[in-house]
């Protein structure tokens, strides 16, 4: 963020706070903008059943902030907790045009000279989610915030230094193609999207009583029942779906920029309708951890404790600075379990296409090769029998 666009964005959200606080003591709605406050406590710095509406870029983005509980505790710094100030917030709901967010707890902790007590390796802010859940209406118009983060992970997964894996794998199904189901709704053919396995029953050519194979029988039986009660059929063609999944469990990237993304489980699936233009993504991920590491040489280099106080309060006013270009980078991130669902979620819009494709042109043009090439030699392996 240049220094233009983080100037722009502070003098918006003094705006913003202006307009809440006056619409909150005139109970009048403001420039589009109320809040209204339940019940306030000035003795607990606590306020409940808070409501905050607004407006934004002409009217043509409105959003709803609802919380069922916010407070605030400041605190005296101690060297093993030199924490000032607490924040907390329960039942958190953001509605807007674009997307819904939900989040049962916010707890937020404000370090003083994290670094110089050991505490993290230079953010200031640790910030705990729990049961933070996203619908994104979609994937066209996804949320500033939400792509950024988008791509600094699938950037991270794609260039990043894999730092543990125990368990990954990838899935693709092209269901409904293969797929054989009889008149009830029971599924003659398997699971795989292929239709290639056994009937759930101990064989693919068993038929419904009996287990008799088809085509036995007596012409009597056949000719007093409707032969396609009992002949399987393909789904009809608007069920006709790919579906994209991969899962991975305790996954450790660094992103070479100072940072570790840790997963404890991470579960994704892509469904995208064969006929129709229009899909959907799923994303669940548990114990997720956004954390600040020291550079290598911070890890070498053995300083004095008054030195280390001394460069604390030197760098202070960079580290303000530096926070207000870049907030994200003064904050350590922690969601205990992270749901993230698109509506409508198209493959031209998929951030890990996008970087994918980037980096191939990448370095076709760094090493001179064709990237056509490339992409026919891929196709031709895929395809070659073996």
């Amino acid at each position: 963020m240049s220094w233009s666009d983080s100037l722009r964005f502070a003098l918006h959200f003094l705006q913003v706070v202006y307009f809440a606080i006056t619409s909150y003591f005139l109970d009048h709605q403001i420039a589009g903008h109320r809040l209204t406050i339940g019940h306030l406590s000035i003795t607990t710095l606590s306020a409940h059943d808070v409501r905050y509406v607004g407006m934004l870029y002409d009217k043509t983005y409105t959003y709803d902030f609802k919380a069922s509980t916010v407070s605030i505790r400041l605190h005296l710094p101690t060297s093993t907790l030199p924490r000032w100030l607490t924040f907390a917030a329960i039942d958190l709901l953001y509605n807007s045009s674009t997307t819904d967010i939900s989040v049962a707890r916010l707890d937020v902790t404000f370090w003083i000279f994290p670094v110089l007590f050991r505490i993290t390796a230079g953010p200031w802010l640790n910030v705990v989610l729990d049961d933070f859940r996203i619908r994104i209406f979609k994937s066209k118009a996804t949320p500033f915030y939400i792509q950024r983060l988008r791509q600094n992970l699938v950037g991270a997964i794609l260039t990043g230094e894999y730092l543990r894996v125990d368990d990954a794998w990838t899935n693709a199904q092209f269901s409904g193609l293969t797929e054989l189901v009889s008149v009830n709704g029971d599924t003659h053919a398997s699971g795989n999207g292929f239709g290639l396995g056994k009937h759930a029953n101990g064989g693919a050519h068993e038929a419904a009583d009996g287990g008799a194979l088809h085509g036995s029988g007596s012409h009597d039986d056949c000719a007093d029942s409707d032969p396609t009660e009992k002949a399987p059929k393909l789904l009809p063609r608007d069920r006709e779906e790919i579906r994209v999944s991969a899962y991975a469990r305790q996954l450790h990237i660094n992103n070479t920029e100072g940072r570790i993304y840790t997963f404890q489980r991470l579960d994704a699936q892509l469904r995208r309708d064969w006929d129709a233009d229009a899909g959907t993504f799923v994303l669940v991920a548990e114990e997720s951890r956004w954390v600040r590491v020291h550079w290598p040489y911070q890890r070498t280099m053995v300083l004095s404790w008054w030195i280390q106080l001394a460069s604390a309060i030197l760098t202070f006013p960079y580290d303000v600075f530096h926070t207000f270009q870049h907030p994200m980078g003064s904050v350590n991130l922690y969601v205990l379990r992270a749901d993230v669902t698109f509506d409508e979620y198209r493959i031209r819009d998929a951030e890990l296409v996008i970087q994918s494709i980037s980096l191939i042109r990448e370095k076709a043009y760094m090493y001179n090769i064709d990237a056509s090439e490339i992409l026919f030699d891929t196709l031709a392996k895929l395809i070659a029998p073996r």
